[in-house]
């Protein structure tokens, strides 16, 4: 007991805090104790500072696993608040472009409702396709340079003019807003347009194929029907063309059996397709077989294997292809100069004199916006056309009355189809003026307004025109858009026969140029509806007022190059 007493004193005398001489009282102390009670000592010393040794550490331990937890999540926060941050500026980035954006794109939409929201007369909304040109004809003709401005003018786009069979429109919108616009033009054509009248329905069916044989007249049946109308006239023609069905029969007949009997063959067909004997009074029918009568005149003559100007066939064909528009429209036809070689007696003796008549055909609705333009001279002329195709009662103030279509020669070269593509703008740039015009009519019978319904009707107004090189023909359509812009597009084309071996291609000639008929005839009535009622409605305080012509610069010259 007195031992366990003592060494728990040493014990704690030894873990006390020491003088200065501690070291020396620690070894005073030992030598004291004998040596078991040394290693004894010792021995629990050194399981103490062990003891404490591995608690500090696990203490550190713990402590820097704290701290490496508290560092981590630190870093954790401070990499999300970066993220964040970034993700911020990322944000904030995106929307100061957005911005920018819009801040660019903002005056071209200004400008859109501007520019065009003034000049739409519509009451739908103004097609995405129409604005995406509309500035891109702003981009266009903004330029003070010479050279610029004339390639410009041979743009139809610098013309309010927007052609839907030029490709290079997909450059300026979408594929799918180039067909959206062909089909918006399409679209303005009447119901019914390609369907004739039944006797010229009738008349074509005939000449084309007869009965249930399905097959096309040939060479010889077509000069047999051609040439029976030159001697004994349309009835005649058409009693003819009646006749071929049972012909053939009787033919077929004959050489599936030879040795048979001849059975009674009716003269005449039964089919209700086939031309019947009354139709010899239509105008149209009339037309078809004076046409084929005519060219096969020409192609007897051999008139197309001579080396013809565009004035000769201009009187050898055309003017027959164009006889089809007498009983709807007037024809004016440019003469330059033409030659009459007359016969008289003079003392006794036979003697020729020669007279020269010349002339010329000048739109007016050309030269109206030419003297309406920006910086126009006093002199400003009209156009000089090759046909002239107008409407006297439509507007008996004018000379020539109300100009609806009109045709005009691409190039003095036959056949020459890139021309026609090349030169076309003439005609697109007439028929825009003719349109107009006739909107300045309406809006003069109506005293400057105009009833709502007839501004909406403008687009029914259809003017179809013509553009020729050679014996090849290409029918144009032009149509009013809105806001002062026309669509332009191809109807049609075909070529006049040159050969007897063609001599089918009446057909499609004929039935084209009453097609047109159709659509032009349409135009009038609707013209003339619409002036009716502008002028029983005169100054009406609830009509809207018709928007003003745009005025255009003066076409620029082209510069000629110096040799």
């Amino acid at each position: 007991m007195i031992n366990i007493l003592l060494k728990h004193f040493l014990f704690c005398r030894f873990f006390q805090k020491k003088p200065s001489s501690g070291i020396w009282h620690h070894s005073h102390e030992l030598e004291k104790l004998s040596v078991r009670e040394r290693l004894e000592k010792r021995k629990a010393e050194s399981q103490a500072i062990a003891y404490a040794t591995e608690n500090a550490s696990k203490k550190l331990r713990t402590h820097a696993q704290v701290q490496g937890q508290k560092v981590a999540e630190r870093g954790n926060a401070a990499l999300s608040s970066v993220e964040v941050e970034e993700q911020k500026d990322i944000a904030d980035d995106h929307e100061q472009e957005e911005n920018t954006e819009e801040s660019v794109s903002e005056p071209n939409i200004k400008d859109q409702d501007e520019d065009l929201q003034k000049a739409w007369e519509f009451e739908r909304s103004i097609p995405g396709w129409l604005g995406c040109i509309h500035q891109h004809r702003k981009k266009v003709t903004t330029t003070s340079d010479s050279t610029l401005q004339s390639q410009t003018a041979s743009n139809v786009i610098s013309w309010h003019i927007i052609d839907a069979c030029d490709l290079k429109l997909t450059d300026i919108i979408t594929q799918q807003e180039f067909l959206e616009l062909q089909n918006d033009i399409t679209s303005y054509l009447p119901s019914g347009w390609m369907v004739l009248e039944p006797p010229a329905e009738r008349c074509l069916y005939s000449i084309s194929m007869v009965g249930n044989y399905v097959k096309f007249l040939d060479k010889k049946e077509l000069k047999k029907v051609a040439k029976t109308v030159l001697y004994d006239g349309i009835r005649g023609a058409i009693k003819e063309i009646r006749k071929i069905p049972a012909i053939r029969s009787k033919d077929k007949n004959e050489n599936e059996n030879p040795f048979l009997d001849s059975q009674f063959i009716n003269d005449t067909t039964s089919d209700d397709k086939i031309i019947q004997e009354d139709d010899y009074n239509h105008p149209d029918v009339c037309y078809i077989l004076e046409l084929l009568r005519y060219t096969y005149k020409m192609i007897s003559k051999k008139i197309p294997q001579r080396t013809n100007s565009e004035r000769d066939i201009d009187i050898f064909f055309k003017s027959h292809m164009f006889s089809c528009f007498d009983d709807i429209l007037d024809t004016h036809l440019y003469v330059q100069f033409v030659d009459f070689r007359v016969l008289y007696m003079a003392d006794a003796h036979e003697s020729f004199i020669t007279i020269h008549i010349s002339g010329e055909v000048v739109s007016r609705a050309s030269r109206n916006r030419r003297m309406q333009a920006i910086d126009a001279s006093a002199d400003a002329e009209g156009y000089h056309l090759d046909w002239i195709f107008t409407k006297h009662d439509l507007a008996k103030n004018l000379t020539w009355g109300q100009e609806v279509s009109l045709c005009e020669r691409a190039g003095s070269k036959i056949e020459n189809g890139r021309k026609i593509l090349d030169n076309t703008l003439k005609v697109q740039k007439t028929l825009r003026d003719m349109h107009r015009t006739l909107l300045d009519t309406l809006s003069e019978a109506g005293g400057g307004v105009l009833p709502a319904k007839i501004i909406q009707a403008f687009g029914k107004l259809l003017l179809p025109g013509f553009v020729s090189s050679g014996f090849f023909v290409r029918v144009l359509l032009n149509v009013y858009l809105g806001g002062g812009y026309y669509g332009s597009t191809k109807l049609a084309e075909f070529d006049i026969p040159t050969l007897s071996e063609e001599l089918g291609r009446v057909v499609t000639m004929a039935r084209t140029m009453l097609n047109v008929k159709n659509i032009l005839r349409q135009t009038i009535k609707t013209f003339a509806l619409m002036k009716e009622a502008a002028e029983k409605r005169r100054h009406s305080m609830d009509d809207v007022l018709v928007p003003p012509r745009v005025k255009e610069q003066v076409t620029p010259k082209k510069l000629r190059s110096k040799k």
